[in-house]
């Protein structure tokens, strides 16, 4: 699954939100692959929670195709996420391919300039930030499109998110579809 969006635009936030029920529904590994070492884990536990199973990799940005491969060819039941520049498209079969094998999904955090790229991945979603709410500081708003879905349609209607940072919290208006099965590959 490709999440596209700037630096800094809430994707990273709102795809920390949205996999904790994943990860304690399927009992899954959370690996966190940081090659900028940007991640600070103690901004996503709000209110309290936590991720039970948590691993931070740190790769020479060289290494991070072959990080991602090797994480996801595990059968340790393993949801990557994670920063995603240029890739070739073997190596994105190489992904696909290892995610096959292994049983995992990745979740990619890439930047606007590749949302017209080829690409693997099963979904494609562009956020892009908007103005949120006056009344809640803490609170922001998303415009979250559904660009791809790997063998479906999509309805490229945007749909808005809000993210309660306070309370660790994401409402999604019901116009995105939700697809009726995670497929587990990258």
């Amino acid at each position: 699954m490709e999440w596209i969006s700037e630096n800094g635009a809430g994707a990273g936030s709102l795809v920390f939100q949205l996999i904790r029920p994943l990860l304690h529904q399927r009992n899954m590994e959370l690996v966190v692959v940081d090659p900028r070492q940007e991640f600070h884990p103690t901004g996503l536990f709000g209110n309290g929670g936590t991720f039970d199973r948590m691993l931070i990799l740190r790769p020479h940005r060289k290494d991070v195709p072959w990080t991602y491969e090797q994480v996801l060819r595990s059968t340790a039941g393993v949801l990557a996420i994670g920063p995603l520049e240029r890739v070739l498209p073997s190596t994105y079969r190489r992904f696909k391919l290892a995610a096959e094998h292994g049983g995992g999904i990745a979740m990619f955090l890439r930047p606007s300039k590749y949302r017209h790229e080829p690409s693997w991945a099963d979904y494609r979603i562009q956020i892009t930030p908007q103005p949120g709410p006056r009344q809640a500081p803490l609170t922001r708003a998303l415009q979250m499109e559904l660009l791809h879905v790997r063998g479906g349609r999509t309805s490229h209607q945007p749909s808005q998110v809000i993210i309660h940072d306070d309370a660790s919290v994401v409402r999604v208006d019901s116009q995105l579809a939700h697809p009726a099965s995670l497929d587990r590959s990258a």
